[in-house]
């Protein structure tokens, strides 16, 4: 708005709104007023008065969070298999990439991205995570670990402008640490150092490249060490599109040494990335937005071009920690369109699109874009399974997003809800950068408000809940557990420490108070009686796992217990394909043992039962019970004594010895189904088994043994043989020794009990 000031003179009140966050961090030395003009011509003389700094009332758009972030998906990672909620997905042992000498972070990369696309979850990734941020700089240098309390699954970094600044920021935010030059080659450095602390911290890495106009990058220093210091890359970005650069920069085009000189740039920092990198060149190619866009150049110019740059860096550069990415728009509706620009399998690892809602309002306006996202989605995922790639969603958000009045609040979980489906195995989706408080993609956190907030810890032992003083300092509560309330709680196996703001519950750990470690047996692997009747305790210790379509479900019986107080019970329920177990953590030395004892209860479904020993050799021995005519004929209880010799190892078929038995892993129960089984309904087939007494003995019976409870005579070793055996290997001392006899003991007494 304008008033006159007289003549021909208007008047202008002109506010400008700064990002407070880098008042924290910056300090002004000057004022700088920069006039640009735009559809005028005037010449002549400007007045400015009344300059000054505010800090005007801004209105509340936020809202107070007290809800603590929590862990739904849990994953975990065997040399195999990865587990997703439950679910083991085998890592893929034949893979082929654009990349044949590719390192083994890509290759592990690869197979990790693809098992995640295989199952129901889907990685989060947020473009330059912990390098920008929308929010407080109070709390960490990532909006999503302000949320979540954990930066992004999939972070990345862009290096259009050859990193410029991040050696500033690296300095900046390190003081301490030693300084990096601030030019390009230190740029280089510090955006490797980013990478590599995000990935150290958990996050897989993408590249992006808004590669500047090479039509434009005049030479600087012609001698220069560097190559990518020979050219001035700042006179044109990505977005000017004049140059016919596409047409200009393989050998033998005008700009081909300007494009070498960058490509180098990015070699240098790849080499100097701890793991593996995503890289999506030529991105969003088939708009016209960018210099390499659809109208700029033909398909097959395009596809040479993507190909070069693989070529360039794979061959010439011979950088081998590259996955390659192609992200095109989504503009595609058919395949044989989405294939057009495609630079061929040898060439590409991983498809993906960038799309971007526009107008993110309620169904009942009309709203299509989910529809119309959901569509590409499932072309694109479709090509990738043809192709033999991975399939991701390069980038997505919603365009101009608001601090207020979004229309959809639910965005983010119903474009998740999408993607997670089974039909699509979709490894990631990544949302563009929170340059600041008015430029962002994610929500995030505007500062930390402590009025009103109070936090509180308490301790219970199941029936009695006793509060603690607790101290608040900062984002950290704190109190301490006297010997007082201690005394109060009694022996509580079943104890929690919980946390409360306003008295909502934000936190809850199981504890025990009062229980005193008991000394572990190494010949032991389990008796079922250390969790205090807790099935919690049991699955905190043993691990489940299982195929899609199956379910275990482990827990303590107090039904058909061998001896004490509890027994394992494994209940399963399979496809006709399906399998599913349960390990246990058991780094021991079995060398002085040539058997395995233990109780259980058949449950006459006769499935493939395996008993596994795991090595540190890497073996996996296994012993199935189901093989067994006794075991297999009946559903009494019996004791079991497997020589070590029953066990055969799955990789080489042989057969386990004391000698290998002396570095024990883990130890595991499993159930596979029988698809042709008689016991298999439907489809499905379903049990329960029952496992006590597991423990490694001497034993003198060369063949397994099934003893009902009639015939049951454990065999007992003299101490005479014994003590030879434990003269055989260094690992067994006098400690060792004394241990077995009181196992030895232990049975003895059992075998009078049943007599």
């Amino acid at each position: 708005m304008t008033e006159d000031a007289g003549g021909t003179l208007k008047k202008a009140t002109i506010q400008f709104q700064l990002d407070s966050s880098y008042a924290k961090t910056e300090t002004p030395e000057k004022l700088m007023l920069l006039i640009v003009g735009n559809s005028t011509d005037y010449k002549g003389s400007l007045w400015f008065d009344n300059i000054r700094l505010s800090a005007p009332a801004i209105e509340d758009n936020y809202v107070n969070a007290t809800i603590m972030a929590e862990t739904r998906t849990q994953l975990s990672g065997q040399t195999k298999a990865l587990t997703v909620n439950g679910q083991s997905i085998p890592y893929s042992t034949e893979i082929q990439l654009a990349d044949p000498e590719a390192d083994d972070s890509a290759k592990a990369v690869y197979q990790y991205l693809k098992a995640v696309g295989e199952s129901d979850a889907v990685i989060y990734g947020h473009m330059e995570d912990t390098v920008l941020k929308a929010g407080t700089s109070e709390l960490t240098y990532s909006d999503t670990e302000d949320l979540t309390g954990s930066i992004s699954g999939l972070n990345g970094l862009d290096c259009g402008n050859l990193f410029a600044g991040f050696a500033a920021k690296y300095n900046t935010r390190y003081p301490e640490a030693e300084q990096i030059p601030e030019n390009t080659e230190g740029n280089i450095r510090a955006a490797a150092l980013f990478t590599n602390e995000a990935a150290e911290k958990g996050a897989l890495m993408t590249l992006s490249a808004h590669m500047p106009n090479f039509a434009f990058a005049a030479t600087m220093d012609a001698s220069a060490t560097k190559t990518y210091d020979r050219y001035d890359y700042t006179a044109a970005d990505s977005y000017n599109l004049k140059g016919n650069v596409m047409n200009q920069i393989l050998p033998g085009g005008q700009y081909h040494e300007q494009f070498n000189a960058y490509l180098d740039m990015i070699a240098e920092y790849a080499k100097q990335v701890d793991g593996a990198l995503l890289f999506r060149p030529f991105h969003e190619n088939t708009g016209s937005w960018f210099w390499w866009g659809k109208a700029f150049c033909d398909p097959e110019t395009y596809k040479s071009v993507f190909k070069y740059t693989v070529e360039y860096l794979r061959d010439t550069k011979e950088v081998h920690n590259i996955l390659y990415l192609y992200g095109p728009g989504s503009e595609a509706s058919s395949l044989e369109e989405y294939g057009e620009r495609y630079p061929g399998d040898e060439f590409v690892d991983l498809i993906g699109f960038d799309t971007y809602d526009s107008n993110p309002v309620p169904d009942e306006e009309g709203y299509v874009f989910q529809e119309n996202f959901e569509n590409s989605v499932k072309l694109t995922d479709t090509f990738a399974k043809q192709h033999g790639k991975l399939f991701a969603v390069t980038e997505i958000g919603i365009a101009g997003m608001t601090d207020a009045d979004n229309r959809r609040p639910e965005w983010f979980m119903e474009i998740l809800d999408i993607l997670s489906k089974d039909i699509y195995d979709c490894s990631f989706f990544m949302t563009w950068t929170n340059y600041s408080d008015s430029s962002f993609y994610t929500p995030y956190v505007a500062s930390i408000n402590q009025e009103g907030i109070s936090a509180s810890i308490s301790v219970s032992n199941g029936i009695l809940e006793i509060p603690l003083d607790t101290h608040v300092d900062g984002k950290t509560a704190g109190a301490i557990l006297t010997d007082d309330i201690l005394a109060q709680l009694g022996e509580a196996p079943s104890g929690k420490i919980l946390l409360y703001a306003n008295d909502t519950k934000l936190q809850e750990i199981p504890v025990l108070f009062n229980i005193p470690e008991q000394e572990k047996d190494p010949l032991l692997v389990d008796n079922f009686e250390s969790y205090y009747g807790e099935s919690s305790m049991l699955n905190s210790s043993w691990a489940v796992n299982k195929d899609s379509g199956s379910n275990l479900v482990i827990s303590l019986s107090e039904d058909n217990v061998f001896e004490g107080d509890f027994s394992l019970q494994f209940s399963y329920d399979e496809t006709n394909t399906g399998w599913a177990g349960a390990t246990i953590a058991k780094e021991s030395d079995w060398s002085a043992c040539n058997a395995l004892q233990f109780w259980v209860v058949p449950d006459g479904k006769n499935q493939k039962t395996v008993i596994q020993i795991n090595t540190v050799d890497g073996g996996s021995y296994e012993a199935y019970l189901n093989m067994y005519e006794e075991y297999a004929t009946t559903t009494e209880p019996m004791f079991v004594t497997l020589p070590f010799l029953e066990f055969v190892d799955k990789r080489n078929q042989t057969r386990l010895t004391s000698e290998a038995a002396g570095g024990v892993t883990n130890f595991g129960l499993w159930m596979n189904a029988i698809s042709d089984s008689s016991a298999i309904t439907d489809g499905r087939v379903s049990g329960t088994i029952y496992y006590d007494e597991i423990i490694a003995v001497a034993s003198d019976k060369t063949e397994a043994s099934f003893e009902t409870s009639e015939e049951i005579s454990v065999d007992e070793m003299t101490i005479e043989t014994l003590k030879k055996a434990i003269a055989d290997t260094e690992a067994f001392v006098k400690k060792e020794y004394t241990k077995k006899v009181g196992v030895l003991s232990k049975l003895r007494e059992n075998k009078q009990k049943r007599l």
